[in-house]
């Protein structure tokens, strides 16, 4: 039985899932008075104007999960009374400016499931009855402004209205730049001022503290850029996407991200080489630490750059995205440039907390196995020392394994809710930014120490501390904090004339028998007991 003889004889509203993949012209002249027509769920790859002549009162049409690959401009033809059209579920990339000129009464069109790539400025213009819109991706809500109601209307980071959707994100936003701000710039100025014990392991936390005040820098800017967008996000949208300073955030997060990421790797390096095998090392320099920082910036440069170069693996969206240019590609996980994002965020990240994690536990145990004065005191040590290890390896499993994880989930095809990527970037990115000056420099007790003598200073009368009876401000300290640290280290001194490592505890009674012992050694540059414990 042919197709016109079964269309001629039970008038059809509903032709689907029959896998028609063509119409002869002039299929439908002789159904003038249908309304509804449905051929949803068949393999049409291409439809033209004459396919549909004849259908004058046709109001709902749907062509959905079908094989159309583009809209031409004569595709509809001139379908004057059609109030809904629907076309989700097809694998349309283009559609041509004029293809809905003529639908004048449209009142709702659904284009989702659709991988919409090149729509042209003015596609929907002539839609003026247009109500309803639908797409996958709501940056394309701009091409339709004048429609009422655009869906989606956000993406999770950003909204219609606002680049960060969330009353607590642009709250978060600014707090969280604020506090990695002020406590990087905090680390930076006060190891610039203060003499340091060990000037390699503050090089490397200057470093640090540069590459965590970038990702403040970014933060700061899409504070401000959210700020100057509220209300009418969607009219900047895909010109902020593709703008230059997207572009430079997106590198300054990845900068600050991954160059961290090295730079704790280096300091984890020269923790666990100077405690595992203090004398069979040549001594640290500040000449080898440059060379070491150098390539660590190279390296990070070198990786947060490429996307920027005009190379066809990369496209123009990697940075641009989404709103706030992170190119963690979550919601499409198998996006252009994917495995490159996934290199970064789950191979390096993941490999680098794998190693921080081991190169910890081996120090741990290999101080705690330092069998040195009293057993009690040994144990206060060791718990000391066991809390800033679990900070430190603390603060970089919430950085980086829950993105590792969300990343490799949305790879396994498990759809992950839209704002959780907001949360991302604002939390779960920036976190370490914002505690490694805690970590590496405000808790520790070289920087106590630093603080105890500026207090001092303001508090005691100038004459007060010349007439000391010769006790010093250090001696103070010392005793305030006899039950503090377990060290395995060796002096300036010793290392220079190539004697053997003491093993101290150096603010017990005993250590202080030892140092007595000892020339009456006063200043440890102590890497373990100033930037450690």
């Amino acid at each position: 039985m042919s197709l016109m003889l079964l269309l001629n004889m039970i008038l059809p509203k509903w032709l689907d899932g029959n896998k028609l993949e063509t119409f002869p012209p002039l299929i439908f002249q002789n159904l003038k008075k249908l309304e509804v027509l449905s051929l949803s769920r068949n393999e049409i790859t291409s439809v033209d104007s004459f396919t549909f002549d004849g259908l004058e009162h046709l109001k709902s049409l749907a062509i959905a999960m079908n094989r159309l690959r583009w809209l031409q401009a004569d595709s509809f033809g001139n379908f004057t009374s059609l109030l809904k059209l629907d076309l989700h579920g097809n694998t349309i990339r283009s559609i041509d400016g004029k293809t809905f000129s003529m639908m004048t009464k449209l009142e709702s069109l659904n284009l989702k499931k659709n991988p919409l790539k090149a729509l042209k400025p003015g596609s929907f213009d002539e839609l003026l009855q247009l109500k309803h819109i639908y797409f996958d991706e709501f940056h394309l809500c701009s091409l339709a402004l004048h429609v009422r109601v655009c869906e989606p209307r956000g993406d999770g980071i950003s909204s219609i209205a606002h680049l960060l959707d969330s009353v607590v994100l642009r709250v978060s936003v600014w707090l969280v730049a604020f506090v990695a701000g002020l406590g990087n710039v905090a680390v930076l100025v006060g190891r610039f001022l203060l003499a340091e014990p060990n000037e390699v392991h503050s090089f490397y936390i200057k470093n640090l503290s540069l590459a965590d005040l970038l990702m403040s820098v970014y933060l700061f800017v899409i504070a401000a850029y959210d700020v100057a967008f509220r209300g009418h996000y969607i009219h900047h949208e895909t010109k902020w996407r593709h703008s230059w300073q997207c572009s430079l955030c997106g590198f300054l997060s990845t900068l600050s991200s991954e160059s961290s990421v090295l730079i704790l790797t280096i300091i984890t390096i020269d923790r666990y080489t100077s405690i595992l095998y203090p004398l069979s090392l040549k001594r640290r320099t500040i000449a080898s630490a440059s060379i070491a920082m150098g390539a660590v910036w190279s390296v990070a440069i070198l990786l947060s750059a490429l996307p920027l170069l005009d190379i066809e693996y990369y496209g123009d969206e990697f940075y641009g995205n989404n709103g706030v240019c992170l190119p963690l590609q979550i919601h499409d996980p198998f996006g252009q440039a994917w495995e490159y994002s996934t290199f970064l965020f789950c191979g390096l990240n993941l490999a680098a907390f794998l190693f921080i994690l081991f190169a910890y536990i081996s120090m741990f145990f290999t101080i705690s196995n330092s069998k040195i004065g009293l057993r009690s005191t040994q144990q206060l040590q060791d718990r000391t020392i066991a809390k800033r290890f679990a900070f430190i390896v603390g603060t970089d499993f919430l950085c980086w394994v829950p993105i590792v994880l969300i990343k490799v989930i949305a790879m396994g095809g498990v759809e992950i809710q839209k704002d959780l990527y907001a949360w991302v970037a604002v939390f779960l990115l920036p976190v370490n930014s914002a505690l490694n000056p805690v970590l590496y420099t405000l808790t520790t007790k070289l920087f106590k120490q630093h603080l105890a003598k500026i207090v001092y200073s303001c508090r005691a009368p100038a004459h007060a501390a010349n007439d000391n009876s010769g006790i010093s401000l250090t001696s103070i300290l010392h005793h305030r904090n006899s039950k503090k640290t377990l060290v395995t280290t060796f002096s300036e001194r010793d290392h220079n004339s190539s004697n053997r490592t003491s093993l101290l505890v150096p603010d017990s009674p005993a250590s202080i028998r030892v140092a007595n012992c000892t020339h009456k050694r006063k200043d440890f540059p102590s890497y373990l007991k100033e930037d450690m414990i």
